[in-house]
């Protein structure tokens, strides 16, 4: 997936926007294991890079967090 611009976001609009997009495509997904889920993705420069939507649609094919930072 291309990366964007998303330094405009703070990390929490970015985590609130990732943790909205998975909770959209998947509405069994509790909201606290996602926000720590994605807090954690937040805090890694190559997925803090892709936009919210993005990142909650790649995050389907991840099983747990990337190991890199």
């Amino acid at each position: 997936m291309p990366t964007q611009d998303t330094t405009q976001l703070t990390d929490q609009q970015w985590i609130d926007g990732t943790v909205k997009k998975m909770m959209a495509l998947d509405e069994g997904l509790g909201d606290e294991d996602l926000k720590e889920f994605v807090t954690d993705l937040a805090a890694r420069p190559n997925w803090r890079a892709l936009s919210p939507d993005d990142a909650a649609t790649k995050a389907f094919g991840e099983l747990e967090p990337p190991e890199g930072r």
